[in-house]
């Protein structure tokens, strides 16, 4: 890992045409860092620009304008050393139908260049973070939403990667299994990862988050501690600071 950031934005820009003319503007001038053993919550309503964000720092989509780095490296100059750094789970995301747990977990191993060793030390640690014990003999197909979302942080971070950008991981889960989640995010920056977790619940993000940046309309309004921002705005929690710094 590098001395610096393990994920950094500067100044990031994504702007999309629209089909009625004109463009639209997800991300204006975004800039964030997100150290070794921190959970950075980036926090604002549905439509903020907060995936779009997510999208860019991953690679998945180019910024219109702006600069990334993850770990040090620039992924647009070296993308396959910088995607082997990041680990990235997309609100939503599916797993493959039809195969056990732990078929799912050895097959996203292979991809991610593990060798045999390496896999089953990764599915045995990735197994006591997530609880997955249960899981691996089981189809994808037979598995709750709570559970397929345990499986697929864990193929997310099996390759143990500095970065972790996580967008909306606990939507839709039942508060017992939102919590599970939570305990194995902020495990894994306990061990030293930086992680990107993406949420529009306050509650989520005062339980797990080190600092906040609050996103609205594309831009960064304001960032800080829980704490810090509800000083800020002389708010009793954070979601009082957020709807004052956002509006209702």
């Amino acid at each position: 890992m590098s001395e610096g950031p393990l994920i950094e934005a500067e100044g990031l820009r994504k702007v999309f045409g629209n089909p009625a003319g004109g463009e639209v503007v997800a991300v204006d001038s975004l800039s964030l860092t997100v150290g070794s053993g921190e959970v950075y919550g980036l926090l604002g309503p549905n439509g903020a620009g907060k995936t779009t964000t997510l999208r860019c720092i991953a690679g998945l989509t180019t910024p219109t304008e702006g600069i990334v780095r993850i770990d040090g490296l620039d992924p647009a100059a070296e993308p396959l050393e910088a995607r082997q750094r990041i680990g990235f789970l997309a609100a939503g995301a599916g797993l493959p139908p039809r195969h056990r747990g732990g078929e799912v977990l050895r097959f996203f191993a292979a991809l991610y260049g593990l060798d045999d060793s390496q896999t089953e030390a990764a599915i045995e640690r990735a197994t006591e973070v997530f609880d997955l014990r249960e899981l691996l003999d089981k189809p994808t197909d037979s598995l709750s939403t709570g559970q397929k979302q345990r499986l697929n942080l864990a193929r997310a971070t099996l390759h143990s990667p500095p970065a972790l950008l996580l967008d909306e991981a606990t939507s839709g889960l039942d508060p017992l299994v939102a919590r599970r989640v939570r305990l194995g995010v902020r495990h894994l920056a306990d061990e030293g990862h930086g992680v990107l977790f993406s949420t529009h619940i306050m509650s989520e993000a005062e339980a797990v988050c080190d600092r906040v940046g609050i996103v609205h309309a594309g831009r960064l309004v304001a960032e800080g501690t829980p704490e810090e921002l509800c000083s800020a705005t002389n708010a009793p929690d954070l979601e009082s600071a957020f709807v004052a710094l956002v509006g209702e």
